[in-house]
């Protein structure tokens, strides 16, 4: 009898890391990233009804921090947030995961993450694959200013924009990821994007 309960011990032991190695890819993140105007938004709504997956964004975080602080969405307090969240290296991710863990969906597309800490932080606990947008500089800047987020807005707010997510590392996002999309077409041509790219990721989850 005591053979048996050693072996199933051992048993055990021989399949636990497995089962941890499971739990953390259980669930499939796709992050879009990319520099303001790049079209984020745009090929996660459409990736979302490809691959009939929820689509969260880091700036539900952002807006989310500052209602909490009493104040107004401006441009000014995005600016404060942003600062804020540089000084806490993952802790977007940190939060959205614990949003990520309650959902039921197997796989969730997570829009406008900016930072490298903040992949690491996903990457602990979830199978993630990057996406990289591209879109010329003068083409984001002319959707941010007809987007018209802010009121008054010039040229200078978009520029300001850049300079800011560079610093917090975006641009590292971009150059090895997982697939990279061309956003500089006319808006029609997103969703067969979007279901070129879920093809790709489904296949990579398949092997």
């Amino acid at each position: 009898m005591r053979r048996y309960v050693l072996m199933g011990a051992l048993l055990a032991l021989a399949v636990l890391p497995s089962l941890e190695a499971w739990a953390k890819v259980g669930k499939q993140v796709v992050v879009l990233a990319g520099l303001p105007g790049s079209g984020k938004t745009t090929l996660a709504e459409s990736l979302s009804r490809s691959l009939n997956a929820p689509r969260l964004t880091c700036g539900d975080v952002i807006r989310k921090w500052i209602k909490a602080q009493g104040l107004p969405y401006t441009p000014e307090t995005d600016r404060a947030a942003s600062q804020h969240f540089a000084r806490t290296p993952g802790e977007i991710a940190r939060q959205l995961s614990a949003t990520i863990d309650q959902d039921p969906s197997r796989t969730v597309i997570l829009d406008g993450v900016r930072s490298p800490a903040d992949v690491r932080v996903l990457r602990e606990r979830f199978d993630v694959r990057v996406v990289a947008l591209r879109a010329p500089a003068k083409l984001r800047y002319q959707r941010m200013l007809e987007r018209g987020r802010f009121e008054g807005e010039t040229i200078d707010y978009p520029r300001a924009r850049d300079r800011r997510e560079i610093g917090l590392g975006v641009l590292h996002l971009l150059r090895q990821p997982f697939a990279r999309v061309d956003m500089t077409g006319p808006i029609t041509d997103v969703p067969s994007q979007a279901k070129q790219l879920a093809d790709k990721l489904q296949r990579s989850w398949a092997r």
